[in-house]
């Protein structure tokens, strides 16, 4: 900077240009101006541009790329190795060192993080490396000022590329970076470093108290499920009441589940069954899938559940009642369960449109005299570690229909569930906002 207080930069060649109006903002004094290449000790470069020949753990040389920095830290868990004679020739580009910092120029572009021991290692070309002048820049500050939003917003006026990003030297290099006094950046240093200690005991606490609140809804279906959520009414109507009005309308003999005959734990009103007694239907989707979207009615996936309902397909895929005829599709009613029997085990919906689903999911029609939707979405919900122990299938697990109609349950007086659902969604709300507050 001269001596009108006015930024200049010089180039190799000899001249010099006024940079005033390219200065982001005003820095207190002592502090300076500078672009990254002026405090490094060699050019900013990157790794090898050849594909590199791989090795075992055993026999090679550790090889990153920028999949390998991605968080502030080099991750080391899931590194490729590559031949010691590859590793050779490599050595006449560059050799990261210890307190080096690997940029990542594509993919996670912008993060970076510091190398920290003398480990002998390559670089692949989505890698870029930066060797602060030691006696210029503290190599932590500067590691900081890289990871930090200003320079990150930098990083991001230069992306190049559709679907991945990538950063070019000749962008890194242009990078201003903010330079206090040497002494001045230590503490700066130490200073957020106190500070990253508190976030990280923070952000272990928020993780912690999240598994719990997991937990404990866990475990409030599980005392839903069993009857010990609320108390038990004795003016309700008996369950078992209303099985046998289904059995008698249906034709068919109503008949207790044998092998919970001599459980004294059920409570008073409630009875056995299986899922088949008290549904309608179970709707098993076609697998394939339809040709054109043309039409009005809602084709669903399971990337169309928001929550707890099914509202219809966020996408827009729609069919028409002729293609439903001729692919023999069946629709899944308002207010049934579609549940996943593939894939996403465990995920549920109540919907709230007519609607067809791909073959993720079973849709299951409950009695409405018998069986409340909500209480059966809760149900379903508190079985997910079940159904993962029946799906068959080695790629791909799977739940049969057959074992969705053989689910044996503990069914409750219809006035109790919806005491039931009515106190888990406020126990749920509650949880919910621990939750948010959290973020």
């Amino acid at each position: 900077m001269s001596s009108d207080k006015r930024h200049y930069e010089q180039f190799a060649d000899g001249t010099v240009k006024d940079i005033e109006d390219e200065i982001p903002f005003a820095v207190p004094e002592g502090w300076a101006w500078c672009r990254l290449p002026e405090i490094c000790v060699i050019p900013i470069t990157d790794g090898t541009h050849q594909t590199p020949t791989y090795s075992d753990k055993e026999n090679g040389v550790p090889f990153l790329s920028s999949k390998d920095v991605t968080s502030g830290k080099i991750d080391w868990s899931k590194i490729k190795y590559i031949t010691k004679e590859l590793h050779q020739e490599l050595q006449k580009r560059i050799v990261p060192k210890k307190d080096d910092i690997l940029l990542a120029k594509n993919g996670t572009t912008g993060v970076a993080a510091i190398v920290e021991d003398e480990t002998i290692f390559d670089i692949y070309v989505t890698l870029a490396v930066i060797r602060p002048n030691q006696k210029i820049v503290y190599p932590k500050f500067l590691l900081n000022i890289i990871n930090s939003p200003f320079c990150k917003n930098q990083f991001n006026e230069h992306l190049t590329g559709i679907g991945v990003p990538n950063l070019h030297l000749v962008d890194i290099n242009k990078t201003f970076v903010p330079l206090p006094p040497l002494n001045e950046q230590r503490q700066i240093t130490d200073k957020i470093g106190s500070y990253t200690v508190h976030i990280d005991e923070l952000e272990k606490n928020k993780s912690d108290l999240q598994t719990a609140i997991k937990q404990t809804k866990s475990k409030i279906l599980d005392l839903a499920i069993h009857g010990k959520l609320v108390s038990q009414d004795p003016t309700d109507e008996p369950a078992e009441e209303l099985l046998k009005r289904i059995a008698t309308s249906d034709n068919r003999p109503y008949k207790k589940l044998d092998e919970y005959e001599s459980l004294s734990q059920i409570p008073k009103g409630w009875t056995t069954c299986k899922l088949k007694n008290i549904c309608s239907d179970f709707i098993v989707p076609q697998r394939d899938k339809p040709k054109s979207f043309d039409g009005t009615i809602p084709w669903c996936r399971i990337e169309d559940i928001e929550g707890k309902y099914l509202n219809g397909s966020l996408s827009g895929q729609l069919v028409t009642e002729e293609t439903i005829k001729e692919m023999n599709m069946h629709k899944c009613p308002v207010g049934s369960i579609i549940c996943s029997c593939s894939a996403s085990l465990g995920v549920q919906a109540i919907t709230t449109v007519e609607c067809c689903t791909n073959q993720t999911f079973i849709g299951i029609v409950p009695y409405s005299s018998v069986l409340f939707n909500e209480y059966l979405y809760y149900l379903l919900k508190s079985q997910t570690k079940y159904f993962h122990e029946i799906a068959t299938g080695t790629t791909i697990k799977y739940i049969s229909r057959d074992k969705f109609e053989e689910l044996h349950i503990l069914l409750p007086p219809i006035q109790e569930q919806y005491r039931i659902v009515s106190k888990i969604e406020e126990l749920f709300s509650y949880l919910d906002n621990i939750t948010l507050n959290l973020v």
